[in-house]
């Protein structure tokens, strides 16, 4: 339960730092959206992220691990269409958020 907790307090960290640095990422509304965005976040890495990682394991082994990047795009983009207060311009903007997300996710 701590490593969960852990995890969304880095992911409200990089999901407020993402606002702040690119220009197509925003977060509308105060810090209980930025919770409610981190939680989310935090779920899918915790709970869907393995199962698509067992998945794609043939394909993460062919791309020598960079179909990881695909799927927290993957998992980035399902928490932009579920979280109207979460808005994600272009693909660029998303694949930058996507590789400080998961950095933030390794600590």
């Amino acid at each position: 339960m701590s490593r969960f907790f852990i995890r969304v307090i880095t992911n409200g960290a990089a999901l407020y730092a993402l606002a702040g640095l690119l220009a197509g990422f925003s977060l509308e509304g105060g810090w209980r959206n930025l919770l409610i965005g981190a939680l989310v976040l935090a779920f899918l890495n915790s709970f869907v992220k393995p199962i698509l990682k067992l998945i794609f394991k043939p394909l993460i082994w062919i791309t020598l691990g960079f179909f990881n990047i695909v799927i927290n795009m993957g998992l980035l983009w399902t928490a932009d269409q579920v979280l109207p207060q979460l808005a994600i311009a272009d693909l660029k903007t998303l694949f930058f958020s996507s590789i400080i997300i998961a950095l933030a996710n390794l600590f």
